[in-house]
Formats: structure tokens, sequence, C-alpha cells
């Protein structure tokens, strides 16, 4: 069915040898005009591929992000490509006394553009949005929005090679776009409350001091940085713990999702969000002295504090920031507890990083902090606090990984009852 005709306000411009024009469209004409990557191909099997990639939990979430009037909302630029047509521009005439030299060149700029109706608009970069777009109008739910799109000019006379530009364009959209970092959200996200919380632990006069955490985007602390004997944890490694509290063991618990995807938390939901963090750090502090005295500890006595935990032959795997975080993620694997008994039942837990379980899995057994064995390290430690907790499956696998550590046959080790028994281990195999 031909659409009618349509005339948007937009600014034209050229990036390299694409011609593009920058507008807006209200929702409802995206819906009625634009449709999913069809013509991309010749073939209707090749451009019904990418349709069927459609990710419908994603555009869900869309649908129910549009339909949100409890919070702000925005969205990037719909980057449309037009076929079987193409919009006629015209330039604006502006002329005004009070513009200034430099805007001279405007009216070549800006201008509108023309749509006969007949056009196939598709869109190469916002498949789900557009997605989103399209089932929203359906629920009538929203109608007073327009959003930002980008037209790619189209050469008519160069159909075929139109086609392979746009698949380009498609790809390197889509393929290159750079997910926001996690740094990024701990720094902007006005929705997600671990993000909003992290923040708040450092703006609000707590028991972790701000000066206590490095702001580095590189989120590593070893004997090379300069943080080594001045800051105890990443700003990201403080984001895990909130987000390891509150997405697992606050009574209002969340997934990591759901605070990703839902509106806002009103401020009443992120003060109880906020208290139950302080809270976990205040009972951290007070089962674990070494850690009391970093968070009661002035800048001028820190660097011997430090050197006191922290040394390069090993030291306390509270002071080593995947250690500090890996104690939040021990707490929120014992259930049944509250906060308070999940942290005191972790005062249990050994410290020093050259002795088991540490050693062999977090802690090299040449020395230094070794990657991807964190979550072995900690389902030993939660079996030695809460066997009952770790599956038959799981018990043989750590069976089988503890076996390989001290060079055993599995079936000649069985886990230690009690960290003395397994630090005897240590001292018998090692």
């Amino acid at each position: 069915m031909k659409n009618q005709g349509m005339y948007i306000p937009a600014v034209m411009g050229n990036f390299s040898n694409i011609t593009y024009f920058s507008s807006v469209m209200p929702l409802t004409e995206i819906a009625k005009r634009v449709d999913y990557v069809q013509d991309i191909h010749f073939s209707n099997n090749l451009s019904e591929m990418i349709q069927r990639s459609l990710d419908e939990k994603r555009v869900k979430e869309i649908c129910k992000y549009i339909s949100d009037n409890d919070r702000d909302r925005f969205f990037n630029s719909l980057v449309l490509a037009v076929y079987n047509g193409s919009p006629k521009w015209y330039p604006a005439n502006i002329e005004s006394d009070i513009l200034p030299d430099e805007t001279k060149y405007a009216p070549s700029m800006v201008g509108i553009l023309s749509f006969s109706g007949n056009e196939s608009i598709i869109a190469i970069d916002g498949q789900h949005r557009l997605a989103g777009i399209k089932e929203t109008l359906l629920a009538n739910n929203v109608t007073d929005i327009t959003v930002p799109v980008i037209f790619i000019a189209h050469d008519e006379d160069r159909s075929s090679l139109m086609r392979q530009r746009n698949r380009r364009l498609f790809t390197m959209l889509n393929k290159h776009a750079k997910p926001v970092n996690t740094f990024e959200i701990i720094s902007l996200d006005e929705d997600e409350a671990p993000a909003i919380v992290t923040r708040m632990i450092v703006e609000e006069k707590n028991i972790v001091s701000e000066d206590l955490i490095a702001f580095d985007k590189s989120g590593k602390i070893n004997n090379k940085s300069e943080y080594w004997d001045s800051n105890l944890i990443t700003i990201e490694d403080l984001y895990y713990v909130v987000r390891e509290l509150l997405t697992k063991v606050h009574p209002n618990k969340k997934t990591k999702n759901k605070f990703r995807t839902d509106p806002r938390p009103n401020d009443e939901q992120l003060n109880s969000y906020y208290d139950f963090a302080i809270k976990y750090f205040e009972l951290v502090s007070n089962n674990f002295k070494s850690i009391a005295e970093i968070f009661n500890s002035t800048p001028e006595n820190r660097k011997d504090i430090f050197s006191k935990y922290r040394s390069d032959h090993g030291g306390n795997v509270l002071f080593r920031p995947k250690g500090f975080v890996m104690l939040a993620k021990l707490v929120a694997m014992l259930k049944d507890l509250d906060l308070h008994e999940r942290v005191a039942l972790c005062k249990n837990i050994p410290l020093e990083l050259t002795r088991p379980p540490y050693w062999g899995t977090l802690w090299k057994k040449e020395g230094g902090i070794q990657e991807g064995e964190e979550a072995k390290c900690r389902g030993m430690l939660l079996y030695l606090l809460a066997p009952e907790l770790v599956s038959k499956a799981r018990k043989q696998q750590l069976d089988k990984f503890y076996a390989s550590i001290y060079g055993l046959d599995p079936a000649d080790l069985v886990l230690p009852d009690s960290f003395q028994e397994l630090y005897n281990d240590k001292e018998q195999y090692a």
C-alpha cells in the first residue's frame, strides 16, 4: 500500500563518500514507513536471515522502555537507507542580518527532504529499536515521540553497488559498535541501582573512604601500579561488590538484567540499597581486623598498613582486589542466613595468600595472582564453611581440581573437613 507524501526538515552532510541527511520522524511514521533489512540482498532468504536474528527478549525490553512514561528516554539515531526512489532535497533559503558571516555555508546544508510515498525505507542500523517501535505502536502505547534518524543517500543507477555498500555499512555499524563498558556504567548510568549506589558510597561520608578507591580504567592494582601502597580496591571492584550484594543478598534482590532494564528505583529504594551495602562493609570491618585497620586509617599511616598486609610474596587475600570481591561472592553463596550471620561465618576463612585454598588457585605456586581459578578457590571455601551447600557433583569437581594441584590421583585425595586439615595437606603434598 502506497504511503502519502512526507516532508521533513533535515541537515545534509558528507562523510567520506557517503551523503546523509539527519532528521527526526514521529514513531507513527517510522512504524508505518520503515521496514527491516529486506533489500540488502537480492535473495529473500539471505535478507530474511537478518530479520530472524532479532532477539525477541531485547525487543520486549525496548518496547517497555519506550512505553515507560516515568523515566527519561532517548534513542540513538536510526540509520535508514532508501530504495525504489530517492527523496528530493530542497535547500532552505535562509537570509537574516543577524546571522554571523561564519554561518553563510548553512543554507546549502539545511533544507527539506521530500518523500513521494513510493520509496522503500529500511533500517540498516537499529533493527531491535525498529522492532520495539513497531510493537509499541501495535499496542497503541505511545504516539507523541519523535526519534532521530539518519537517511543514507541512494543512487538508483548503481543498485547492486548500493546494496553492497549498505551491507558493509550494516556490518560496520553493528559488528564494530562498542558496548558501554563497566567504567562508563558506573560513571554515568542513572537507572541501574548498583551503579548509583556505588557513586553514593563514594560521595557520601561513610566507612569506605573515597581515597581508598582507585579511579582507574585499567581496573588493576598490583605491585607495578601507583595504587599499590595507597588504594585498597578500584571503583570497578567496589561496583562488583555492590552488585553482588544487591543481586544476590538484599531482601529485595533483582537479577543484573532487571537492574539494567527496570526504571530507576525511587529514593527510598536507593537509600535501602545504600544502607545495606554500608552495613556489609561495616560487618566486614567488624569481623576482619585487617580491614578495620585500613578502613580506619589516615593517608599518613596507610602506607605502613599496606606494607603489613600486601607484599610481592603474598600477604592478606582481602588486600588484593580479587580477594576483596571474592569475599562478597562467598557471602552471597551462603544461603538462608541474614547478612550478619553470613559475614560472621566468613570470619573463619584463612587470609594468607600462600596457604590453601589460595595456593595453587588464586595464588600461583611460583608467586603472583592467578587469573581464572577464583571460582574453584571460592568453592573450597564454601565447602569448608557450609559443606551442605556444595552438591555432590561440585564436590567431585573440587576433588579432581585439588588433586591436580598436589599431583595426586583424585581417588587418593579426600577433601579436608577443616581449614587446619587443608593446611596440613598443603604441607604434606607441596
